[in-house]
């Protein structure tokens, strides 16, 4: 009888980690259940959140390869311009 070698197995994990704390129970979580398995990251984030804090929290992952990108919140452009106006309206004078 042979030994037959199985095929690696590749997994795809999605976690909505956002927050330093919950980024770093992930890398935890992916370590101890992939111990030795080369990890890649794909991280999307809006763009309030402490992005450093959150990948200095992944970094315990080790992983071989990252993709990060920020995308703006919901609404952000409203809240900025009726932050504009509203920061604004002592300055109008109307003649």
């Amino acid at each position: 009888m042979q030994n037959a070698q199985m095929a690696p197995t590749n997994w795809l994990v999605l976690d909505g980690a956002h927050t330093a704390h919950s980024a770093a129970a992930l890398a935890d979580t992916v370590r101890a259940i992939f111990p030795d398995n080369p990890v890649a990251l794909i991280i999307a984030m809006a763009d309030d959140k402490d992005h450093k804090a959150v990948m200095a929290a992944l970094r315990a992952v080790q992983p071989a390869v990252v993709v990060f990108t920020t995308v703006p919140i919901a609404g952000a452009t409203q809240r900025w311009v009726a932050y504009l106006y509203n920061a604004t309206q002592s300055l109008i004078c109307i003649w």
